[in-house]
């Protein structure tokens, strides 16, 4: 089953990003890899789309805000403050 991580590749070296493959512990274990080089502009864009989610977050507290901010709202979870 082929499984994907994220990693970086500084020098000849991987740097795991989150989740480290169990097998890299395994001390006799031999792991085959496949290594897909990114190129910057996905970075870019995954800079733009983080831009674009918080620009709708924004716009969206606006809408949802009429249901909130109302005095029942504030009395039905003042118990968690």
């Amino acid at each position: 089953m082929l499984q994907t991580f994220e990693a970086r590749l500084k020098g000849n070296q991987l740097e795991w990003v989150n989740e480290i493959p169990k097998q890299v512990y395994e001390p006799q274990c031999s792991i085959s890899v496949y290594v897909t080089l990114r190129e910057k502009v996905l970075v870019e864009e995954s800079e733009i789309l983080r831009k674009q989610a918080l620009e709708n977050a924004l716009l969206s507290e606006k809408a949802l805000g009429k249901n909130w901010n109302k005095p029942e709202e504030d009395e039905a979870w003042s118990h968690l403050q």
